[in-house]
């Protein structure tokens, strides 16, 4: 009989791991009759990762990229950013994540000496994947799987924690870039045109979006108003959007009441 594939894609086997991983438990072994919040927060399409895993507490990052097979091309992909500038920002520990039993025996005796995890996947059994994240009390067992590269700098998170697809075919990221032109939306939305100015205020430059036509002057009040391709920032990421408006008296402009004149 042929046999089936545990997860459907790639972007399956990441919702299940981070609904583990993420649950309020903590330790997705060991129930906790008091409510708390997860140890560890799901970072979805950052750092160049599938996933980015942060522990709450002291900031310790995993790096984890995801395929439906364990193989040589995962552990290439798990590898590029340390190989090439050793210097450059990572996580503490990087992954992959694979379906339970997939790929070739050889390659997770081969992982543990690049320095990678191999996590294993699997819908049947409770907790769904091993080994167990590791803790951050010295001498911990659930640390022996685990293989830290001790970065000069980790990873910069996102203000927000991306709502994103992990491990989707055509991922969306919430970039520094796309943080700042939502706030430009907001502004939009609120005081119904923008200005050069607004642009500083969230440091990015005007003219991608006069020449792709997301905006377009607005004479009579000397300003910017939607263009005809107005991107649909809020469809794309609903919830980041939401959060970025709601914390509008944080990061708003301090002139946003005043009528300006750009040089447009």
């Amino acid at each position: 009989m042929k046999r089936v594939a545990p997860f459907k894609s790639e972007a399956e086997l990441c919702a299940t791991f981070i609904a583990a991983a993420t649950r309020p438990s903590g330790r997705p072994d060991i129930p906790s009759k008091t409510p708390r919040e997860p140890e560890w927060v799901a970072y979805p399409e950052t750092g160049g990762f599938d996933i980015l895993l942060v522990r709450r507490v002291d900031g310790f990052q995993i790096g984890i990229e995801a395929k439906l097979r364990l193989n040589d091309t995962v552990l290439r992909q798990a590898l590029e950013g340390q190989r090439y500038d050793p210097l450059a920002p990572g996580p503490d520990c990087i992954a992959v994540l694979v379906p339970a039993e997939s790929g070739r025996d050889v390659l997770r005796l081969i992982a543990p000496f690049c320095g990678i995890t191999v996590i294993s996947c699997r819908t049947d059994t409770q907790p769904p994947f091993y080994p167990y994240l590791p803790r951050n009390d010295l001498g911990s067992w659930a640390g022996r799987d685990w293989f830290e590269n001790l970065p000069v700098n980790r990873v910069r998170l996102p203000e927000y924690v991306p709502d994103v697809v992990a491990g989707a075919s055509a991922p969306l990221q919430l970039t520094d870039w796309k943080i700042a032109a939502i706030k430009l939306a907001v502004i939009m939305d609120r005081r119904g045109y923008i200005t050069r100015s607004d642009f500083k205020h969230v440091d990015i430059d005007h003219r991608r979006w006069v020449g792709q036509q997301w905006i377009q002057v607005d004479s009579a009040r000397g300003a910017w108003v939607r263009g005809s391709w107005w991107p649909d920032f809020k469809s794309q990421h609903p919830i980041n959007y939401q959060q970025i408006a709601a914390d509008f008296e944080k990061w708003k402009p301090a002139n946003l009441l005043i009528e300006e004149m750009p040089n447009v």
